[in-house]
């Protein structure tokens, strides 16, 4: 059985990186950002200008979302509408990967291992940062089976970050 996604939808692609990594894992790899200068810089695949929280597809378009080092650029009051947006545009069974979210209680690590980067810590403390379980419930609320996945903890992002894997009930 061919379990290799049909299609993909990438939310914050950026410059491009995963999305040329990627793109060829599934048969469709839509590459989306909110900043058009990422979007007009990735390759190979169709892309496109937009903000997920009003995605310009039709209801169950994907069989699979990626969504990475994304949450934490919106408003907390956001995150529930973008995770509805998502639940939406994702068939139901289908799969969205939710990676690189701050959690919020590993903030004090994190401000004492970077104690030495002023700009990097200035920076990452404009981010959202939610607790797992405040994560869990957003994505449940909005129609998704959620479970929290720890990073590998050889990746030093590991020490206050966590991914969310979703499937659409």
């Amino acid at each position: 059985m061919d379990r290799s996604p049909k299609s993909v939808l990438e939310i914050g692609c950026g410059p491009g990186l995963l999305t040329k990594a990627l793109m060829s894992k599934a048969a469709l790899w839509v590459a989306s950002d909110y900043v058009p200068r990422f979007v007009a810089r990735v390759r190979g695949t169709p892309r496109l200008c937009a903000d997920m929280r009003r995605l310009p597809f039709r209801d169950g378009a994907f069989d699979r979302i990626l969504v990475s080092s994304v949450l934490q650029y919106i408003a907390r009051d956001e995150i529930g509408p973008a995770l509805r947006e998502l639940r939406r545009v994702v068939k139901i069974g289908g799969r969205a990967f939710v990676s690189g979210n701050p959690d919020e209680s590993k903030l004090p690590w994190f401000i004492v291992k970077r104690k030495t980067a002023r700009a990097s810590i200035k920076k990452s403390l404009m981010a959202t940062w939610t607790l797992p379980e405040e994560l869990l419930a957003f994505a449940r609320h909005t129609g998704w089976k959620a479970e929290i996945r720890r990073i590998n903890p050889s990746v030093w992002q590991s020490g206050y970050m966590f991914d969310l894997l979703l499937v659409a009930a």
